[in-house]
Formats: C-alpha cells, structure tokens, sequence
C-alpha cells in the first residue's frame, strides 16, 4: 500500500458484534428509583433571567449521606446552617464553604473547593424525625418531635438538645406517642409563634 492508504482504516478488519452478553440479576436485586439520601445543586438564582436556574440541576454537583439512618425527611436551613434530619440522624450539610486566610503580602484570601455542595457531617446519630411537619424553626434554633424516641428535641448551633426531659414531659410523651401509629402520619405536626415566642406541638 501506499503511504496515504497505509494510514487510512481498513474496514476488512473490522466488524460489529455478532453477540450481546447480559448478566442474569440476582434474586435480591432492586432497581432503585428514587434516591432519598442524595442532595443535588442547581445553579445559582438570579432575578429576572429568561430561564429558571433552580431547574438546571447540575451533573456533578451531588452528594450522598449516609443511607443506614434513614431517608432525609427535611431539610431546613436556620441562618447560616443547612440542617438534614433523617429517620435517626441529624447532619449539617456544608454549602460552598469559605475560610478566609491572610496572604503574606497582607491581603486577604478566601479559600474554598470551587464546589456548591462540600461535605456533610453528622452532629448526633440517636435521634432524627419521621414526621417532616413536625420540623420547624424559630429565630435561633429547629425544632423537632422523634416519635421513635419518644421526645422532642431542639437543634442550636452543632448541638441537639432533649427538651423532653427538661420539661417534665417525660411520661406524656412515652404514653402518647406511639411509632407505629406515627410513622409518617400527618397528624404530628408543629409551628413556632413568633408574638409570643413559644413552639407548638400537636399530636
């Protein structure tokens, strides 16, 4: 051949499968379609743009929590904190962190990863909700009834603070909150009056 057609693809070895090759699923598979640990950014919201960017989900900006403690039930952001609170956890979800530095030059740098979504950690492992209306918040903290363990609870800060206990109200919540009955049930619910500055509870 010459040197052109040396170089060029040669079609006489070349040739489409002739075969498909599948693997039998196992017994125990489950096609998952709906991902209830999983948080994926969009792009950021402008106003007054033609196309709406909170639905441009972006492909690579997502992160998982961990799945053994449950679905992520809510979401709640309480000032410069995105909480998630799952069936038995309750996490902070780290959005486009930014520590600023001093430069040796003396001018100040901000540093971060160039991601919307950074981390996620957990601030307690024992108690989380199943009932997404009795989540709320108030100037300073997110409410929140466990009817798993039987208690109502406060998030501040890093901290989730038992209020049952304080309170005295021990008894009536073990003997009138049941798991099974509540799961998922729309008739736990909870609000938080800002005239009077006191958090409701109904059952």
């Amino acid at each position: 051949p010459t040197f052109d057609e040396y170089h060029n693809y040669n079609r006489v070895y070349s040739q489409q499968p002739i075969f498909n090759r599948t693997t039998a699923n196992p017994f125990t598979f489950e096609e998952r379609l709906v991902f209830d640990n999983r948080f994926n950014a969009t792009k950021t919201k402008v106003n007054g743009e033609i196309v709406d960017s909170w639905t441009d989900v972006l492909v690579n900006e997502e992160i998982y929590v961990d799945g053994k403690y449950g679905p992520v039930n809510k979401v709640i952001q309480n000032n410069d904190i995105v909480y998630f609170i799952q069936e038995q956890a309750v996490g902070i979800l780290e959005v486009e962190p930014r520590v600023q530095t001093v430069a040796t030059d003396g001018v100040s740098v901000e540093l971060g990863r160039g991601r919307v979504l950074y981390n996620y950690r957990y601030i307690n492992t024992n108690t989380g909700s199943v009932n997404p209306e009795a989540i709320f918040k108030s100037q300073n903290a997110v409410y929140f009834i466990d009817v798993m363990n039987k208690s109502i609870n406060k998030i501040q800060g890093a901290d989730v603070i038992g209020l049952t206990d304080i309170h005295g109200l021990h008894s009536l919540m073990y003997n009138n909150l049941d798991y099974n009955t509540l799961k998922y049930s729309n008739s736990v619910n909870g609000c938080f009056d800002q005239v009077t500055n006191e958090a409701y509870f109904t059952i």
